[in-house]
């Protein structure tokens, strides 16, 4: 009977740590990355800005290219290969293929970029709670960040020095759950 009363308790405890079990959803998801950007200013009032974003196994390289009449931009997820960078001090993207549009025509170009990162380094740190209701959130990252001058060039032309520029990276983290 003794056994019996034991199993029966445990049997009971186990069953309301499993509703409360069934009840919650928790879900973390954390990304890591760097990313990188830079605009140009052409003599023939043509502007240039490219921005690679690579965080966990994707690259993504955004490209915008206006002159007076027109914009055409376009992006690509590149391979993991393609964007390097070493902490702030620099970052390189090597040549890759945009298909860029202003969306009458297309045209695919070859993007090649490095950069020098240049003066102070900035950290901002961050982290958000809230709940409504049933609903309860959490996130929190760091992003550090410096300035930096850019050369590069489209389809093999030069593009020069850029007007500005900046490489950073980033730690985020967000957790939901749901009881």
């Amino acid at each position: 009977m003794k056994k019996l009363s034991v199993i029966t308790i445990a049997f009971m405890v186990l069953s309301m740590t499993m509703g409360a079990a069934a009840l919650e959803e928790k879900t973390i998801i954390r990304k890591d990355g760097a990313a990188a950007y830079a605009a140009w200013a052409g003599v023939d009032n043509t502007t240039t800005y490219v921005d690679v974003t690579e965080s966990d196994d994707t690259t993504t390289v955004y490209v915008t290219v206006c002159s007076y009449w027109s914009c055409m931009y376009g992006q690509t997820m590149a391979p993991e290969d393609v964007f390097s960078v070493d902490k702030l001090k620099s970052a390189t993207l090597s040549p890759v293929k945009v298909t860029i549009s202003d969306y009458w025509s297309y045209k695919t170009v070859t993007v090649q970029v490095d950069w020098t990162g240049q003066g102070e380094v900035g950290t901002s740190k961050y982290h958000t709670i809230g709940k409504f209701g049933d609903y309860f959130y959490k996130f929190s990252g760091s992003t550090s960040m410096g300035n930096a001058s850019a050369t590069g060039s489209i389809d093999g032309n030069d593009l020069g020095t850029s007007m500005y520029g900046g490489i950073y990276l980033f730690k985020d983290a967000i957790m939901t759950m749901e009881k």
